[in-house]
């Protein structure tokens, strides 16, 4: 997304001392650890839509910085490879709310709830019971993971808060009458 912008010409000095195959290979690895566990096109660990690799984002947060399009201040914040891990960041948050990757979903044929390795058969009937509702076992996946925000679990789910606030009501309704209907049982 590089357009035309300037560098100041103390700041493209720094930038020229900086060791860029550790930073590429750094924010690359980075990258790819934030892409490895967000949904695409309704699919956990998909690769993203316009088959950009974590490769792609870290060469291009990289050639944004030098080219001025996004402008790396080192007095503000001094690492400039923390300044890139947000340039990669901010890129990922695009492409999880673009519309090729909110409007296009496929079916997992590999998806599978939660491995039932967790002895619990409270938990494992819920989540049978919720099983063709991919999104909603994500959500209790997310959870019993420790993520507890919505903004957390929507940047994981890539979704949008309010989409992870109707999961959660939703969760809660499907809870609720599974409670009941175990009591009744």
């Amino acid at each position: 997304m590089t357009t035309e912008a300037s560098v100041r010409e103390d700041i493209r000095e720094l930038l020229d001392e900086q060791s860029w195959d550790e930073i590429l290979e750094r924010l690359t690895l980075y990258a790819r650890k934030q892409l490895r566990t967000l949904v695409w096109r309704g699919v956990t660990g998909d690769p993203v839509p316009g088959g950009t690799e974590a490769a792609d984002l870290a060469a291009e947060a990289i050639a944004d910085v030098y080219a001025g399009v996004r402008q790396w201040e080192p007095d503000t914040c001094p690492d400039l490879l923390q300044y890139l891990y947000g340039v990669v960041r901010s890129s990922i948050s695009n492409a999880c709310t673009a519309a090729e990757n909110t409007r296009e979903r496929r079916e997992d044929p590999e998806f599978e709830p939660i491995a039932m390795d967790r002895d619990d058969d409270f938990l494992c009937g819920f989540l049978t019971e919720i099983e063709n509702e991919p999104e909603l076992v994500k959500v209790v996946e997310l959870m019993m993971d420790g993520y507890e925000g919505r903004a957390e679990i929507a940047a994981r789910m890539g979704l949008d808060p309010s989409d992870i606030t109707n999961l959660q009501k939703k969760m809660k309704r499907r809870l609720r009458d599974y409670i009941s209907a175990l009591q009744r049982a």
